[in-house]
């Protein structure tokens, strides 16, 4: 019989948040062509109430949604704009030249 490893309830939040750390350390090594640019993508933990425009435009103000939109959705391997609370998104944001 396995025994099951009991992670303390204040690591699993620690444990949460090093794993985004890493996740945006990888993903922002991996820059994407879109609309002319070229971008990089953050992580995003969806909260209770977030759409993927909303995030996409907290972090692109004056750029085009709709290319914003595609990119993300292609980059998640997502079937539509739907997000749930508790999801892990990566945005796009226009990557410094």
């Amino acid at each position: 019989m396995r025994k099951q490893l009991q992670i303390p309830d204040g690591w699993r939040r620690g444990l949460f948040v090093a794993a985004l750390a890493l996740s945006a350390l990888l993903a922002v090594s991996a820059p994407q062509q879109g609309a002319g640019h070229s971008y990089d993508f953050v992580p995003a933990l969806v909260e209770s109430g977030d759409t993927l425009w909303a995030l996409t435009a907290k972090h692109n103000q004056g750029l085009d949604s709709d290319a914003l939109i595609a990119l993300a959705v292609n980059y998640n391997q997502l079937n539509n704009t739907n997000i749930q609370a508790g999801q892990i998104v990566y945005i796009p944001v226009r990557a410094r030249p």
